[in-house]
């Protein structure tokens, strides 16, 4: 019969992110075990992750990534919709398409594309997406069409035809295409995440970089794989303190005699430094008052736990940080004009907000906002809403943007039965994540050297299918 201590080793071994250490002490019923389990960890088992070298700072301009992704799949090709488009008229085709999942044409807020590659002159964003459309409007915000997970490129003809063309596994699923929506690795659910593989190859720079990751989700395909663990935020509370209780002189008995073993002496000293470390960057982010005003919904406290670490920078010393946020709702195959007017709604308030906060803290032209989400949606209605798709439409924002523009290949033609309709409405990507990926990353400051590492299928990819950082972002420090 398995013990409790047991039973609760594996889940232990796993919280080596000392406040989840804490909370798992704490909430679990066998304390008694808990801290048995502690003293045999401190004693026995060496942890990689407290062994991590601590890159010095070195003053290099700060730049962050936050990706917000909304859980679900939005259905995105009412986020970014054909308005005027020749020779071929897209919105009508978008309109007998969509049928009672379509939004008004007058209702959408205009956007000009001035790209020759583009069909249409013309845009809609979302009657809700007010404050991206004055990013827009302001160089800070670009759209990237049709995106979608690839291993290699794909045609409709190889599509139907099996074996011909790699493909990513159980294509239009949840579970397994959100996985390779944050690892950008499509044919390996179990890749590593992607900003974990990048702040892995800025760790491994000449001159490494002083780099940190956190979540305000929890745990995160997309940070998997980073040579340090991620700070987790409570979207409310920011840095959860522990709450110890009567635990504290036991932990600190664990701690305090001198072992023979130079792995629990390693680890004894990165849990006394990370627990310090946790209480004061709780502390620091409580003391924090934003100038902005965010709203009560998750996104937007999430964002605002974001910009109260951003505003430590300074104090923290970072190079550069990867934040990982989600919106949930996004599975829409019912009530989809309802529910996606809300949700969208919800992520605008919290983009005007987070804009006008990095804004008032001199920093909006460090920080890069990419959205994503599980794939895109169905063009064609459902009756109610729409079903599981492919290809999408994906949003990058931020003060160093190359912004007014849609990037990509908007479809030519959404009519039944057209060169990239799959079936039932389901478009097939024109463009990988690594595409996207590719830019914001060599911004980040992935060298040329690395990317094929920490983008392993970009190499599959010619480099007209590709966007580099130029194409992305204004010229600015490295």
């Amino acid at each position: 019969m398995v013990t409790q201590a047991e039973a609760f080793r594996g889940k232990f071994t796993r919280f080596y992110h000392t406040s989840y250490i804490f909370l798992a002490i704490r909430r679990h019923p066998g304390r008694p075990y808990c801290v048995q389990l502690h003293g045999q960890l401190l004693f026995h088992r060496p942890f990689a992750a407290s062994c991590t070298r601590v890159a010095g700072f070195s003053g290099r301009p700060f730049k962050a990534v936050v990706v917000l992704f909304l859980h679900g799949g939005l259905d995105s090709w009412n986020a970014l919709v054909p308005h005027s488009c020749s020779p071929r008229d897209l919105y009508r085709d978008y309109r007998r398409r969509r049928t009672t999942v379509a939004l008004n044409k007058s209702s959408l807020l205009a956007i000009r594309s001035d790209a020759a590659d583009q069909p249409c002159s013309w845009f809609g964003l979302h009657p809700r997406l007010t404050a991206l459309q004055r990013a827009y409007a302001a160089g800070d915000a670009l759209a990237v069409a049709n995106v979608g997970t690839l291993v290699e490129p794909t045609t409709k003809a190889q599509f139907g035809t099996p074996g011909s063309v790699q493909l990513p596994p159980q294509l239009f699923s949840h579970n397994v295409q959100r996985r390779c929506v944050q690892n950008v690795h499509a044919q390996s659910i179990q890749a590593k995440g992607v900003l974990g593989r990048a702040v892995t190859a800025l760790d491994a720079h000449e001159q490494r970089y002083r780099s940190r990751l956190f979540s305000t989700s929890g745990s995160a395909k997309m940070l998997e794989g980073a040579p340090h663990a991620p700070d987790f935020l409570d979207k409310e509370k920011g840095i959860i303190q522990p709450e110890l209780g009567g635990l504290g002189h036991l932990i600190r008995n664990i701690t305090s005699p001198v072992s023979s073993s130079i792995f629990a002496e390693t680890y004894k000293g990165a849990l006394e430094q990370a627990l310090r470390t946790t209480e004061e960057l709780g502390a620091a982010m409580d003391a924090q008052r934003l100038s902005a005003r965010f709203a009560s919904d998750p996104i937007s406290m999430q964002l605002a736990q974001v910009c109260k670490v951003l505003k430590l920078q300074p104090q923290l010393q970072l190079e550069r940080a990867a934040f990982f946020t989600e919106h949930f709702g996004f599975d829409t195959h019912t009530d989809a004009i309802g529910t996606v007017d809300v949700k969208l709604a919800e992520v605008n308030a919290a983009l005007a907000s987070f804009e006008a906060e990095l804004k008032a803290q001199g920093l909006w032209e460090s920080v890069t906002v990419v959205t994503a989400s599980d794939f895109g949606r169905t063009l064609t209605s459902n009756g109610q809403g729409t079903d599981h798709g492919w290809g999408g439409n994906i949003f990058v924002v931020g003060g160093a943007i190359k912004g007014g523009r849609v990037l990509g290949t908007y479809p030519s033609d959404l009519s039944e039965g057209n060169p990239l309709d799959i079936g039932r409405g389901r478009m097939l990507p024109t463009l990988p994540w690594e595409a996207v990926w590719s830019g914001v990353l060599e911004w980040f400051g992935i060298e040329a050297s690395q990317m094929d590492t920490v983008l392993p299928n970009r190499q599959n990819f010619a480099a007209s299918q590709l966007i580099g950082a130029a194409q992305m972002f204004e010229a600015g420090p490295r």
